[in-house]
């Protein structure tokens, strides 16, 4: 039941995460190049990226980490997760892979902060697709009662989402895969640290 509700849910996610994104493209410029390519759906360069990326997951990792663990599980999205095993995992994998990062990096290094580059260039692109990043988690977590705690994950995540900006814009010749990767295996982790505690 569990993995059909997440599987429900990520499906929701994608939809609502490509609205605005495909009808910009159909608009815009669907003339000149193809929605996947448009989002950066592509391979990204072999050469170079290897090192860049190892070096941005371990930074990432100890980033985010440590998130679940000091936040009251009960607010956090893998509430869900908690003390389910083993058996939670192929709903914890969709929900981290299909259902919360792809959606997020279609919206943000996808869409957002693509678009923002065309016109302002990558520094404010990426800066502004950061913060709106760390924002959107912030929001999820303003109900809590604890505002600093908040205010941490809220900068967590913008330096998240910047380093994973950078990588695609920077080191993957805009490929979304690199930062897509990246972001499941934080939410895979993430959602694992809820099924084995």
């Amino acid at each position: 039941m569990l993995l059909i509700h997440q599987a429900i849910n990520a499906i929701g996610e994608l939809v609502l995460a490509l609205t605005i994104p495909f009808l910009w493209w159909l608009i815009v410029t669907r003339r000149q190049v193809r929605f996947d390519s448009w989002l950066g759906f592509f391979l990204p360069p072999v050469q170079r990226t290897w090192l860049t990326t190892v070096i941005v997951v371990l930074f990432t990792l100890l980033l985010a980490i440590p998130l679940p663990l000091i936040v009251d599980h009960g607010i956090l999205a893998t509430f869900v997760f908690n003390h389910r095993g083993f058996a939670g995992i192929p709903a914890a994998l969709v929900y981290a892979i299909v259902g919360t990062s792809l959606p997020e990096e279609i919206l943000f290094r996808g869409f957002l902060l693509k678009r923002l580059q065309d016109r302002f260039g990558f520094l404010p692109a990426n800066l502004t697709q950061a913060i709106c990043f760390g924002a959107v988690h912030g929001l999820l977590l303003a109900g809590a009662g604890n505002w600093l705690v908040t205010l941490i994950i809220v900068l967590i995540e913008m330096v998240i989402g910047y380093c994973l900006g950078w990588l695609n814009e920077r080191r993957s010749g805009g490929s979304l895969y690199t930062s897509w990767g990246i972001h499941a295996l934080l939410n895979t982790v993430s959602a694992l640290i809820a099924l084995f505690t």
